[in-house]
């Protein structure tokens, strides 16, 4: 009995210290990231709006038309995450339309499509521990925007 013990002792140390060697340097441990943005609409108008968007091909062309924002107040519309780095506007979003009231029908007053980056304002840079920040867009509409 002791005999067969001590064969199996040997065999258990034997396969574990095969099977635990890397014979090659090429083992890469990578860690990736993952990075958040929030997307906001800023109505600097006189009026509410109703927003309506559609998600980028990335995040599977969904449309979304629950939000709407006050006049004079802001509104958080998207979260978004990427691997590596943080979504910019184009990422995340594929088009924007802002509807008002007029004589009691809905009417569209401002669309971007496709999405213009340069139009959406870094706000705000959330440190993370552990992680990457979380950027804060915000796109600003004023009057003078509307149709």
């Amino acid at each position: 009995m002791r005999k067969v013990r001590t064969f199996l002792s040997l065999l258990i140390v034997t396969f574990m210290i095969t099977s635990c060697s890397d014979e090659s340097d090429d083992a890469i441990i990578e860690i990736e990231y993952l990075g958040y943005s929030n997307f906001i609409i800023d109505n600097k108008t006189d009026f509410d709006l109703q927003i309506e968007f559609i998600t980028s091909d990335e995040d599977g062309n969904e449309l979304d038309d629950t939000k709407s924002v006050s006049s004079n107040s802001s509104t958080l519309i998207l979260q978004d995450e990427m691997i590596n780095g943080n979504p910019r506007p184009t990422n995340s979003l594929s088009e924007i339309r802002l509807f008002r009231e007029i004589n009691q029908v809905m009417t569209e007053v401002y669309t971007m499509s496709p999405i213009d980056d340069d139009s959406w304002v870094l706000t705000d840079r959330i440190s993370n521990d552990g992680g990457l920040d979380t950027f804060e867009y915000t796109l600003t509409i004023t009057n003078q925007d509307l149709n």
